[in-house]
C-alpha cells in the first residue's frame, strides 16, 4: 500500500514545475487579454471622437 503512493523528489519537482509553468501561462494570457482590451478601448475612443 505504502509503495504505491510514494512520491519521489522528481515527482515533486515535476508538480512544482507544472504549477509554475501554469501560473506563467496564466499571466501571459491575462496580459495579452489586457492589451486587447486596451486596444479595443483605444480604437473605440478614436472611432467615437472622429
Amino acid at each position: 500500500f505504502k509503495g504505491e503512493w510514494t512520491i519521489t523528489l522528481e515527482d515533486v519537482y515535476r508538480i512544482i514545475g507544472l504549477s509554475i509553468l501554469g501560473r506563467r501561462l496564466n499571466l501571459e494570457t491575462t496580459r495579452s487579454r489586457d492589451v486587447m482590451t486596451q486596444w479595443d478601448t483605444y480604437m473605440g475612443d478614436n472611432v467615437v471622437s472622429s
